[in-house]
């Protein structure tokens, strides 16, 4: 460093310790008046006599205070507004307003500092460490001193404070509004679920009187078929031509079993009665459904039955709906004089598996993945060729996962066959918790000479055809009176005493629950529920009303007469 460096640096410090204590006499009350510099000359601005009460007063006040010349330079501010730039008060005075106000509002201030008017504005101020302090700057001119020299006074308020009200009152109400537009979407939400709720509601009334509609006309056919099948007095070929009728109403009925079946299971209604159950024999029942169609097409039946462990835990009903599913899956799509295979196993887990394997036109590879989607069938042709909805797969899946238990296809391809395997967890059976596999029902009349009582029963039916063959083929072992309506059978039921009604549940007046519940009120009768509707809730409501069975149409008399039996006993 050169010896005139020394002396310059020396001089600056001598001027810095004069402003230093200059200041600190201006803020002890020492100094009476200030001269400032600038480019119009020197200023002698006073701090004692009638100015020191409101000096004293400016350096109370929350907002802060400041005096500019003309020019922008800050003669005097006050500590607030020091605090405020994050600067000390000797770095403040002196220094240009400019040097605290964001570039961007620099325009706006030059503006203002030229015009003699006062007026307030807002602007952000800005701090030598980086902060940005919105504020409001309310300017005046005030003579401050005797020969007429204006300075500019200028009161900075703070608006950091409002600012974050303000921005948390828009948050506020953005967050209102967010609410309010978050509700009118669950309104809207809630509306649509209600309207697709009555619209599912609507679609399961309707396919509730459609099985109605559709099973109806069946009951009196099957009834009069499977009565004529079993007449040993008929020929040979007759007896198997009315087979065939009966086996094709059967297959309508289960037609439209499987679409009642599907509505149950997308709404989660599907309820199993579950019990320990010998799966081997509902295995064999559902067989012996499928016997005569296997006969039919000189089909080649074996049987491997390994398991060891046969018992589950399982609604015997619905489990033999999904072996009997498979089974008529493998004979239909199964050439005449083909085999189908049935194995029952245990795996290492001790799960039962049952396996349904065929000869038949098998699977290819792209069609495998979709056989358990409703209504899907490997292609058209197979639809057009071997007819049925798609839907029986699909319903054995789901009753499979409703017992814990899977169902999958396999098939090497197109004429290879295809093997369908249920698994289920296997349970170790007692004596006391077995129960017994139900039986097929055989088609035939029940045998004539019946020592029973015969029974006098009132039978309720609208459908004429259905009314007139019921009452024919149950008046050959007990007396029967049929009317068609629930007034009509108040009245019979009040001229004579009657063992079982047995009635539909849509009537021309009324519903068969109200008959029901007024016929068992009154005279202690008990009933069977024969009817179209075999939807879940049916099932409930019938129970609820007091009938003991719940048979859906079409129902064979062999079905009819062991379920009057059962009651009756």
């Amino acid at each position: 460093m050169t010896r005139r460096n020394v002396v310059e640096l020396e001089e600056l410090r001598e001027r810095l310790r004069e402003a230093e204590e200059t200041l600190a006499a201006i803020r002890s009350g020492e100094v009476d008046s200030l001269i400032v510099s600038g480019p119009n000359g020197d200023h002698v601005f006073s701090l004692k006599g009638a100015e020191q009460p409101y000096r004293v007063f400016v350096e109370q006040m929350l907002e802060g205070a400041v005096t500019l010349d003309e020019d922008g330079t800050i003669l005097y501010c006050n500590r607030r507004f020091a605090e405020m730039m994050r600067s000390r008060l000797e770095k403040v005075i002196g220094a240009q307003v400019r040097a605290f106000v964001r570039p961007a509002d620099q325009h706006e201030l030059a503006r203002i500092l030229s015009d003699p008017a006062d007026c307030k504005a807002r602007f952000v101020l800005a701090a030598p460490d980086g902060a940005l302090i919105p504020a409001q700057l309310a300017f005046s001119r005030l003579p401050i001193e005797e020969d007429g020299v204006n300075a500019i006074c200028v009161v900075v308020t703070d608006l950091t404070e409002q600012e974050e009200k303000r921005e948390l009152a828009i948050a506020l109400e953005n967050l209102r509004a967010a609410q309010e537009q978050l509700q009118q979407q669950n309104d809207e939400l809630m509306r649509a679920r209600a309207a697709a709720e009555a619209a599912s509601e609507a679609k399961d009334a309707f396919l509730a009187a459609l099985s109605h509609e559709l099973r109806t006309p069946l009951t009196p056919v099957l009834m009069t078929v499977a009565s004529l099948e079993g007449d040993t007095s008929l020929p040979e070929t007759a007896r198997r031509e009315l087979a065939l009728l009966r086996r094709n109403v059967e297959l309508e009925a289960r037609l439209i079993d499987d679409l009642l079946d599907i509505t149950r299971i997308v709404r989660g209604k599907v309820e199993l009665k579950p019990d320990v159950v010998d799966a081997h024999g509902v295995l064999a029942a559902a067989l012996d459904i499928c016997r005569p169609d296997m006969a039919g097409k000189n089909l080649h039946l074996v049987e491997d039955l390994q398991a060891r462990e046969s018992h589950v835990h399982g609604d015997a009903v619905r489990l033999q709906q999904i072996l009997w599913n498979l089974i008529r899956n493998a004979v239909k799509f199964t050439p005449a004089g083909g085999q189908i295979i049935v194995r029952s196993s245990n795996d290492e887990d001790g799960q039962l598996r049952l396996a349904v394997s065929d000869t038949g036109i098998g699977i290819d590879g792209d069609s495998i993945g979709k056989i358990f989607t409703p209504f899907e069938q490997a292609d058209r042709f197979i639809t057009r060729r071997f007819g049925g909805l798609g839907l029986g797969l699909t319903i054995s899946k789901r009753l499979a996962e409703l017992h814990d238990g899977t169902l999958v296809a396999q098939s090497d391809g197109r004429d290879r066959g295809a093997t369908f395997t249920l698994t289920l967890p296997a349970v170790t059976a007692t004596s006391a918790a077995a129960m017994p596999a139900p039986k097929a029902a055989a088609a035939s009349s029940p045998a004539r000479g019946d020592a029973r009582r015969a029974l006098h029963i009132l039978l309720v039916e609208d459908h004429e055809d259905t009314r007139r063959s019921m009452a024919r083929l149950l008046g050959r072992k007990h007396v029967v009176i049929d009317v068609d309506s629930i007034a009509t059978a108040l009245e019979a039921a009040g001229k004579q005493p009657f063992d079982l009604v047995i009635s539909d549940l849509g009537l021309p007046d009324g519903s068969g629950l109200d008959l029901m519940r007024q016929l068992k009120q009154h005279y202690g009768l008990q009933g069977i529920c024969l009817t179209g509707f075999g939807m879940e809730e049916d099932l409930l409501r019938s129970a609820d009303a007091g009938f003991l069975r719940h048979l859906t149409k079409p129902v064979d008399l062999v079905k009819l007469e062991a379920t009057i039996e059962t009651i009756t006993n």
